[in-house]
């Protein structure tokens, strides 16, 4: 059997949810830098403003491949999973109202002084408890039940061409936005094994271009 044939594994889905890992890490940490920000962080402010865009575009394009792609392939395999695949809809609807939500929240919250910021940083932190737990909710919807019904039915083939397919379907904003968000949460190990199935153009637009503009933008986050 040719490789790309063979059905895929955990360790391939894991590759295609690497952005699981981002959200899981990114959307606490979020939820955490809204209660303890004062108005006059003004760096500090715009990163948020900033990272939280990056979320609010990656999240979206990971969606749209699960939605168009993914569980539609899965249906057509597995009739059963066609629950999943409606549920699962619905909670991207869900999710991304709130992110925008969130994303306009956080863009007032910015210009925002005196006792106003405090009253929009407190709609703005109970909004993000909220997301938080819907976020874990529902990659945990994902993993038990989308992952291990791909891993009865589908190619390594037929995931790189779906991946493949949704990168070229965004624009170049999105994936530059993209690209170095997910790869800041994959492991030693994991940013190997995903750069190498990368065309060498984008990995030079990685290493010289996507990651150097994404540490830039965050780094009054994470600065001590």
């Amino acid at each position: 059997m040719n490789t790309k044939d063979r059905l895929v594994s955990q360790q391939d889905m894991d590759m295609f949810l690497l952005a699981h890992k981002a959200m899981r890490r990114d959307i606490p940490a979020l939820a955490g830098i809204v209660r303890s920000l004062r108005p006059d962080q003004t760096d500090r402010l715009r990163a948020l403003s900033g990272l939280f865009d990056v979320v609010y575009r990656t999240v979206r394009l990971h969606h749209t491949a699960e939605d168009r792609d993914i569980c539609p392939a899965l249906t057509a395999k597995v009739s059963a999973f066609a629950v999943h695949q409606t549920k699962l809809a619905e909670e991207h609807r869900q999710l991304m109202i709130s992110l925008r939500e969130s994303k306009e929240d956080i863009a007032r919250l910015v210009a925002t002084n005196g006792d106003a910021f405090t009253q929009e940083q407190a709609k703005l932190a109970s909004k993000m408890a909220w997301l938080e737990d819907y976020v874990e909710r529902h990659l945990g919807h994902e993993e038990r039940d989308m992952v291990p019904c791909a891993m009865t039915c589908m190619t390594y083939q037929e995931l790189y061409t779906i991946s493949r397919t949704a990168v070229r379907r965004n624009s170049k904003r999105d994936v530059a936005a993209a690209f170095p968000w997910v790869l800041s949460a994959a492991s030693d190990a994991e940013r190997r094994k995903f750069m190498a199935s990368v065309p060498w153009p984008a990995r030079l637009l990685y290493r010289f271009w996507w990651k150097p503009s994404y540490e830039r933008k965050v780094r009054p986050l994470t600065a001590a």
